[in-house]
């Protein structure tokens, strides 16, 4: 921060338009194509996760029932 002497004027401050950068153009990301033989394992690992979630809902329904 900078001090500011008694009986000195304020240092001068730019306008807020000017103190702005501007962006830097970046190249486009690249456009990810699925691959079709990886698509099989995305399955299973769907299919394993919807099989966690039914086993816990399950769960916790046998659970509530259980412990009344």
């Amino acid at each position: 921060m900078t001090r500011v002497l008694p009986g000195l004027p304020l240092p001068a401050r730019r306008p807020l338009h000017q103190t702005r950068t501007r962006a830097v153009p970046q190249a486009p990301a690249p456009v990810v194509t699925p691959d079709p033989a990886a698509l099989p394992d995305s399955l299973d690992l769907g299919t394993a996760m919807l099989g966690v979630t039914a086993l816990t809902l399950v769960g916790g329904v046998v659970a509530r029932a259980l412990l009344g």
